[in-house]
């Protein structure tokens, strides 16, 4: 259906930017038995939306995009039911809008280049600029915000048991050249890894430059392990290529020593929805149907996820383990109660 509120032009150009008839067959099916299952988890549930006729993916060769950004966040380690991994994959060539849109958010709150954080959202003034952070990421940037919630009870995404499969990814880290790990950041580090390549074999083109930036954490706690990391990356995401696809240049950072303002808004985006997705699952799973608050700040987040934008798009997965024990995984749609007769919008005034 038509929205006759929404100028053509505004319509077209939405249009552009998402897929027609996108192609959710990543998985090699002579390479089936190696994937973790976390990422054919991933592929059912793209394959499900596809079937229901509800799925959005951007289009990340728009208007001549060349490059594509990765940026990856994680939550829920010290705390609640579920570990959250958020990416988010974008057209790097048309961010100048969402740039120069934060500069005002920036200004106009008086935020300087404080980095929005989900532990910071405590600060009222960066709590109170947050819709305006999020429309800006609607409107601005072309890409897919993409939440994948595991729960803690699995013992691993690697097999059927836990030590034996830790043990494994370490071994093989380490004889691949891809440095010395201890068990579970070694684990944690595979599925990141799978993750951003199971995503950029989705939505990455043909000779686009791929660009990896993840936060500080235990799987790139230096430059040295981050390094390994990216090698590892560069490794995995040949299984995820379609046929006869060649990227071109694949590189990545953690957050600069130089602070780049405009790659820590787009990498604040994961954080925001890593920390919100986990408090709002863990909490569900706690407390049932009852009634309860979340993390000010997060609420405006949660909110977010329920509309696409006019350029973002978001994917919610959890992944749980059934009363077999074997690992489902659930396509998560956010609706609003009480929704507004009319959502914001933020055109890009050019791309």
């Amino acid at each position: 259906m038509t929205d006759r509120s929404i100028s053509p032009s505004l319509q077209e150009f939405a249009q552009n930017l998402v897929l027609k008839d996108p192609n959710v067959f990543i998985l090699r099916a002579d390479l089936r038995k190696q994937y973790p299952s976390v990422t054919q988890s991933l592929e059912s549930s793209f394959i499900g939306k596809k079937i229901r006729k509800n799925l959005l993916l951007p289009d990340l060769s728009a208007y001549g995009n060349k490059g594509v950004g990765i940026f990856s966040d994680y939550g829920g380690e010290s705390t609640g039911k579920f570990n959250s991994y958020s990416f988010l994959v974008c057209a790097m060539d048309g961010i100048g809008f969402f740039e120069e849109r934060m500069k005002e958010v920036r200004n106009d709150f008086g935020l300087g280049q404080k980095e929005y954080s989900y532990k910071d959202l405590r600060n009222d003034r960066m709590r109170r600029s947050v819709p305006e952070y999020l429309c800006a990421l609607d409107g601005g940037v072309n890409g897919l915000l993409c939440n994948v919630l595991v729960e803690k009870k699995i013992p691993t995404l690697f097999g059927r048991h836990r030590k034996t499969a830790q043990k494994r990814i370490v071994t093989e880290l380490n004889e691949c050249g891809f440095g010395i790990w201890k068990s579970k950041p070694a684990e944690k580090l595979a599925t990141v890894v799978h993750i951003a390549a199971y995503l950029t074999g989705l939505l990455a083109d043909e000779g686009q430059n791929v660009f990896w930036m993840s936060d500080h954490d235990d799987i790139c706690p230096n430059p040295e392990k981050h390094a390994y990391a990216l090698n590892l990356f560069n490794t995995v995401v040949r299984s995820y290529k379609r046929e006869g696809f060649q990227f071109g240049r694949i590189g990545g950072a953690t957050p600069f020593k130089e602070r780049s303002v405009l790659m820590l808004d787009l990498l604040s985006a994961a954080d925001l929805a890593a920390g919100s997705v986990e408090q709002y699952f863990s909490l569900k799973e706690e407390l049932g149907n009852v009634d309860f608050g979340v993390k000010g700040g997060s609420d405006d987040v949660l909110r977010w996820f329920a509309h696409d934008g006019v350029g973002l798009k978001k994917a919610t997965i959890v992944i749980r383990q059934s009363s077999e024990g074997f690992v489902t995984d659930n396509t998560v749609e956010f609706r609003l109660l009480d929704p507004p007769k009319k959502a914001p919008l933020v055109v890009p005034l050019r791309v």
